[in-house]
C-alpha cells in the first residue's frame, strides 16, 4: 500500500528496469518517484544527451528544475555541459531568459561560468538598459559587476545628472558612490558606522579589562 501511494506500482518498476533502474529496495524506488524521476523524465534526459545518469544526479537535477525543456533550450544556445553543471546554472537563475536578454543586449559569446557570476552580482538586462539609457553602453561585463557590487545604479546616476555633472567616467562614479556623494542616505550610514565601532571598541576594552 505504501508504495501505491507513492505513485511506486508495477509498471513504474518496470519501466524503471528498463531504462536501467534496478534500484534494490523499495525505499530507494519510492525516492526517485518522490523527488518526480518518472520514465517519461528519464527518457526526455536521455533524448537530449544524459543518458545512463545515476539516480542521485537525476534526483538533484530534477529538484532545481532542470528537465528536457531546460536542457533544449540552453543547448539552443551552444551550451553542452554536465548534469552537474546544468544544476548549478539552474539553481544561479541562469536560465534561457536571461541568456536571451542578455544576448539582445550584445552580451554574446558568454561561457557559463561568466553567466552565473553575472547573475550572482545581480547583473539582468534591465540594470544593462538602465545604464545604457544614461549614456554607459556596451559596457564589459566586468565593469557593470564592478558598478553593480558598489551601488551605482539608475537612481544613484540619475541623482549626479541632475545636479548637472553630466556624464562622468565609471571610475568617478564609483568613486563618488564611495564617499557618499549623491547619496541621501550618506550621512546616516555613517553615523551608524561611527557609532558601530565606537560600540565595537568600547566593549573590547571591556573584555581585556575583565581578562586582567
Amino acid at each position: 500500500m505504501r508504495a501505491g501511494e507513492h505513485g511506486v506500482g508495477l509498471e513504474y518498476v518496470r519501466s524503471m528496469a528498463s531504462l536501467g533502474y534496478r534500484l534494490g529496495t523499495l525505499d530507494a524506488l519510492i525516492r526517485l518517484r518522490d523527488h518526480g524521476v518518472d520514465p517519461e523524465y528519464v527518457r526526455g534526459m536521455a533524448a537530449n544527451g544524459y543518458a545512463r545518469t545515476s539516480a542521485a544526479d537525476l534526483m538533484s537535477a530534477r529538484d532545481h528544475g532542470v528537465d528536457p525543456e531546460y536542457v533544449r533550450a540552453m543547448q539552443a544556445f551552444g551550451f553542452r555541459p554536465t548534469l552537474d553543471g546544468l544544476t548549478r546554472t539552474r539553481d544561479h537563475g541562469v536560465d534561457p531568459e536571461y541568456v536571451r536578454g542578455l544576448t539582445a543586449l550584445g552580451y554574446t559569446g558568454l561561457d557559463l561560468d561568466a553567466l552565473v557570476r553575472a547573475r550572482d552580482h545581480g547583473i539582468d538586462p534591465q540594470y544593462v538598459r538602465d545604464l545604457s539609457a544614461l549614456g554607459y553602453k556596451d559596457l564589459p561585463l566586468d565593469t557593470l559587476i564592478r558598478m553593480r557590487d558598489r551601488g551605482v545604479d539608475r537612481e544613484y546616476v540619475q541623482r549626479l545628472q541632475q545636479r548637472g555633472l553630466g556624464r562622468l567616467s565609471v571610475d568617478e562614479l564609483i568613486r563618488r558612490r564611495d564617499q557618499g556623494d549623491g547619496d541621501p542616505n550618506a550621512a546616516t550610514r555613517a553615523t551608524v558606522a561611527g557609532l558601530r565601532s565606537l560600540w565595537t571598541s568600547r566593549a573590547a576594552r571591556f573584555v581585556n579589562w575583565l581578562r586582567r
